[in-house]
C-alpha cells in the first residue's frame, strides 16, 4: 500500500487565478480616448475663436445694406474732365470756355451760371465743408445783389486780367476785384477800371445802375441768386477751383 499522501491542493483552490488585463483595462482605453478626443475638439475650438477674435479685433462685421451701397455709389464723385466746352448765349451775346467737367445752365431771364464739381474748402472758422465754386454771368443786378455788393471791402487788392480773344467791341483788360471782409472772401466781380485796395468799401465804387454786365464768381451755390456765397477765409482765394473760374472770366467773348 502506498503511503504517499496526496498532494495538498487546499492552497491551489482558495488562490484567485492571474488576473485578465485584457477586459479591466480595456473601458479605461476608451474612456480615456473619449477624453483626449473632447479636448482636442475644446482645443480647436479655442484656437478658432481667437484666431478669428485677432484677425477681427474682436469685432463682428457689421453688413452694409442695400441703402448704404447705394450712398456710398452716390458720393464717389464722377472723373475730372478739363476737355474745354464751348457755349454761346444769344440771350447776352456772350461766349465762354468751361472745362466738362464742370456744369453750365441758363436761365429763361438769361443769367448764365456755371459751377465746378464738388469740392472741400475751408469755412471761417477753420472746418471743412464740401459745395461748389460758382460763376454768374448777367445784365444788371437785382437790389439784392446791389445791397451785398455795397456792404462788401476788399480782403484783397484788385488785379488785372486780360481776355483771351476779346472782340472789337470789348475791353482787353479788366479789373477783377475781392468782395467780403477784411479776413474773409464772399465773391469775385469785375470791375473795368475800378481798382479797390484792401480795406476799401465797394460803396458807391461801381456803376450798379443800367444794363451793365455782372461776371461774379464764389463757393457755394448762391441759392438766393443774390451774391450770397459762402464766406471762406481769404487765403481760400487761391484755390484751383478760384483759378478755374478765373479762367472762365477770361475766355469771355462779348458781341
Amino acid at each position: 500500500m502506498s503511503t504517499e499522501q496526496p498532494a495538498d491542493t487546499s492552497n491551489q483552490m482558495e488562490q484567485p487565478s492571474p488576473p485578465s488585463h485584457e477586459p479591466t483595462r480595456r473601458p479605461h482605453k476608451k474612456l480615456l480616448t473619449l477624453v483626449v478626443a473632447a479636448a482636442a475638439v475644446v482645443l480647436v475650438v479655442l484656437g478658432a475663436g481667437y484666431w478669428f477674435f485677432l484677425r477681427s479685433d474682436g469685432k463682428k462685421p457689421v453688413a452694409q445694406g442695400p441703402s448704404q451701397q447705394s450712398t456710398a455709389r452716390q458720393a464717389t464723385p464722377p472723373p475730372a474732365d478739363p476737355t474745354p466746352v464751348t457755349y454761346k448765349s444769344t440771350k447776352l451775346n456772350v461766349e465762354l470756355t468751361h472745362r466738362q467737367d464742370w456744369t453750365l445752365k441758363e436761365s429763361s431771364a438769361g443769367e448764365v451760371t456755371v459751377t465746378s464739381p464738388q469740392i472741400s474748402y475751408a469755412t471761417p472758422t477753420g472746418e471743412s465743408t464740401t459745395g461748389v465754386f460758382t460763376v454768374k454771368i448777367r445784365k444788371g443786378v437785382t437790389d439784392a445783389m446791389k445791397a451785398n455788393i455795397e456792404k462788401a471791402v476788399a480782403p484783397r487788392a484788385s488785379e488785372v486780367i486780360a481776355y483771351a480773344a476779346p472782340t472789337e467791341q470789348q475791353r482787353q483788360y479788366t479789373n477783377l476785384s475781392y468782395a467780403g471782409q477784411k479776413e474773409s472772401f464772399g465773391f469775385f466781380i469785375v470791375t473795368g477800371n475800378a481798382a479797390l485796395k484792401v480795406g476799401d468799401s465797394f460803396a458807391y465804387a461801381l456803376p450798379l445802375d443800367g444794363d451793365f454786365y455782372l461776371v461774379a464768381g464764389g463757393y457755394g451755390a448762391d441759392r438766393y441768386d443774390s451774391l450770397t456765397f459762402d464766406q471762406v477765409p481769404k487765403g481760400s482765394i487761391d484755390s484751383d477751383a478760384e483759378a478755374e473760374a478765373v479762367k472762365i472770366v477770361e475766355s469771355l467773348k462779348i458781341f
